[in-house]
């Protein structure tokens, strides 16, 4: 993982997901789409993209009146995953959303990368977990 810092702000075309993959894939975050910005699902606009170029997904997303239950063990170090949840640049107003990259570590997550400049990560706990695991179809 190489972190990426994200180069559009705000809602709703802010790139701070596009950043993320970019930071796991290792890639300049030009090579990689702002799907916010294409106006469709982010998450499944990714998918579908880090997918044709032969790695696979997972992701997870947890009702907020249920509490998380998961448990990610590979066999690997670390997975990387993008982590979306409460950006602390949220008001009562308008509640924003935010991505970071972090990895699994047990019952709980770890952040390893903000791509905001502020680098606050989110706000209490991700409402959703992608992971991306480079090289497998």
């Amino acid at each position: 993982m190489k972190p990426v810092d994200q180069t559009i702000f705000g809602h709703p075309n802010g790139d701070c997901f596009r950043a993320c993959v970019a930071s796991i894939l290792e890639l300049p975050i030009e090579d990689v789409p702002n799907w916010a910005a294409e106006g469709r699902g982010v998450v499944h606009a990714a998918m579908d993209w880090i997918h044709n170029r032969g790695h696979a997904c997972l992701n997870i997303q947890w009702e907020p009146e249920y509490e998380k239950h998961q448990y990610l063990s590979t066999g690997m170090e670390r997975v990387y995953c993008i982590l979306g949840g409460v950006s602390p640049r949220s008001t009562p107003e308008s509640r924003l959303y935010h991505a970071v990259v972090g990895h699994a570590a047990g019952w709980s997550f770890e952040i390893d990368h903000d791509p905001h400049p502020s680098r606050a990560g989110i706000v209490g706990e991700p409402i959703n977990a992608v992971w991306i695991f480079r090289g497998i179809p």
